[in-house]
């Protein structure tokens, strides 16, 4: 597998998988919601500092799209792929629930919610922790710069 680039700093993707969407898993959300993209996927994250040592995850994601509202729900979590072993040297993360909720409000406004619920497996001192958590409450800033930008 090649590593694909994408926009978030410090982090590639390895597409594992590009599934074929089954309706049968959309009928507990909603009729009203329409499919946009599901898979799974292999994330390597570079050590934010040390101690800490670098990260992998292994989720399933599902992307979906309002057709009326336009609104958009990006949600993911941790799954076991048979055949994806965790690389040596990085230690796999559980997320239990993550993702991201956009709503358009008026043509130049949206309500954006964000949500990273995950154990890292292994220590993390409390010197990082506290260095970090404000890092992950700024990605909603960081969005609307970059859409502020566009």
């Amino acid at each position: 597998l090649r590593p694909q680039h994408t926009h978030i700093a410090l982090m590639h993707t390895r597409s594992i998988a590009s599934l074929t969407p089954l309706p049968h898993l959309l009928d507990c959300l909603t009729y009203s919601i329409a499919w946009v993209a599901f898979g799974a996927c292999a994330d390597l994250y570079k050590s934010p500092a040390w101690p800490v040592g670098p990260r992998e995850s292994c989720t399933i994601t599902i992307k979906l799209r309002h057709p009326k509202s336009g609104a958009i729900r990006v949600v993911q979590r941790s799954v076991d792929l048979p055949g994806v072993v965790t690389p040596a040297g990085y230690t796999r993360v559980t997320l239990m629930c993550g993702g991201y909720a956009l709503e358009p409000k008026s043509p130049t406004r949206c309500l954006m919610a964000y949500v990273n619920i995950l154990d890292p497996n292994g220590n993390i001192p409390k010197a990082i922790v506290r260095r970090t958590v404000p890092e992950r409450c700024l990605t909603v800033a960081r969005v609307r710069k970059c859409c502020a930008e566009a």
